[in-house]
Protein backbone atom coordinates (compact mmCIF):
# COMPACT_ATOMS: atom_id res chain seq x y z
CA UNK A 1 0.00 0.00 0.00
CA UNK A 2 1.62 3.65 -0.87
CA UNK A 3 0.91 6.65 0.80
CA UNK A 4 0.95 9.62 -0.22
CA UNK A 5 3.49 11.76 1.96
CA UNK A 6 1.65 15.06 0.79
CA UNK A 7 -1.87 14.99 1.91
CA UNK A 8 -4.65 15.90 -0.97
CA UNK A 9 -6.99 18.12 0.54
CA UNK A 10 -10.56 17.66 -0.97
CA UNK A 11 -10.10 16.88 -4.33
CA UNK A 12 -13.89 17.30 -5.41
CA UNK A 13 -14.41 21.12 -5.14
CA UNK A 14 -17.14 22.20 -3.46
CA UNK A 15 -17.68 25.82 -5.14
CA UNK A 16 -17.29 27.64 -8.71
CA UNK A 17 -14.40 28.37 -10.53
CA UNK A 18 -13.12 31.36 -9.96
CA UNK A 19 -13.64 33.77 -13.11
CA UNK A 20 -10.71 35.14 -15.77
CA UNK A 21 -10.02 38.58 -15.25
CA UNK A 22 -11.32 41.22 -17.96
CA UNK A 23 -9.48 42.99 -19.84
CA UNK A 24 -6.58 41.94 -19.23
CA UNK A 25 -3.91 43.80 -20.92
CA UNK A 26 -0.84 41.51 -19.88
CA UNK A 27 -1.32 39.85 -22.52
CA UNK A 28 -4.18 40.44 -25.57
CA UNK A 29 -2.47 39.31 -28.99
CA UNK A 30 -2.12 42.50 -29.96
CA UNK A 31 1.48 43.51 -31.81
CA UNK A 32 3.65 45.96 -30.32
CA UNK A 33 6.03 48.41 -32.13
CA UNK A 34 9.12 47.59 -29.99
CA UNK A 35 8.47 43.88 -30.80
CA UNK A 36 8.98 44.05 -34.65
CA UNK A 37 12.09 46.48 -33.94
CA UNK A 38 13.61 43.65 -31.91
CA UNK A 39 12.94 40.84 -34.61
CA UNK A 40 13.97 42.88 -37.45
CA UNK A 41 17.12 43.89 -35.40
CA UNK A 42 17.74 40.08 -34.67
CA UNK A 43 16.99 38.91 -38.06
CA UNK A 44 20.43 39.96 -39.64
CA UNK A 45 22.58 38.29 -37.84
CA UNK A 46 21.35 34.96 -38.07
CA UNK A 47 20.85 35.00 -41.95
CA UNK A 48 24.81 35.47 -41.68
CA UNK A 49 24.72 32.09 -39.86
CA UNK A 50 22.74 30.15 -41.69
CA UNK A 51 24.61 31.36 -45.10
CA UNK A 52 28.07 29.92 -43.16
CA UNK A 53 26.50 26.67 -42.30
CA UNK A 54 25.19 26.26 -45.53
CA UNK A 55 28.61 26.45 -47.30
CA UNK A 56 30.18 24.05 -44.71
CA UNK A 57 27.04 21.45 -45.99
CA UNK A 58 27.80 22.06 -49.46
CA UNK A 59 31.30 21.29 -49.24
CA UNK A 60 31.11 18.34 -47.37
CA UNK A 61 31.07 18.92 -43.42
CA UNK A 62 28.29 17.41 -41.34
Amino acid sequence: MVLHSNAITHGKRQCAARTAFAQNDAYNRNGKARHSNQVVSDGIPLTALFRLHAAERTLGVH
